[in-house]
């Protein structure tokens, strides 16, 4: 009657971004080698930035969406300047 729910990708949406792109430039296009490591950066990405976000402050903490933002932000602005984004 209400409609299905609202998605719920939530403040952590940069993990899976940011990953992906990272295991590529890893592992290359090979999927059999990019897809887990990419599970596995985004792991790392999110336990690094839940620690991050408890340390920096003395009493209290940043939430994990703001640090993987922090993060996620950056990484794609130097991704869209690179000049050799597109190989012919």
């Amino acid at each position: 009657m209400g409609g299905p729910p609202p998605p719920a990708v939530g403040p952590v949406a940069f993990v899976g971004l940011v990953a992906a792109h990272c295991a590529r430039m890893l592992a290359g296009a090979d999927h059999r080698w990019s897809l887990p490591l990419s599970m596995a950066c985004g792991a790392i990405l999110l336990i690094g930035a839940d620690i991050a976000g408890r340390l920096v402050l003395d009493h209290g903490e940043i939430q994990v969406g703001v640090m993987t933002a922090v993060v996620g932000t950056p990484f794609f602005v130097w991704l869209a300047r690179r000049r050799n984004l597109v190989r012919v």
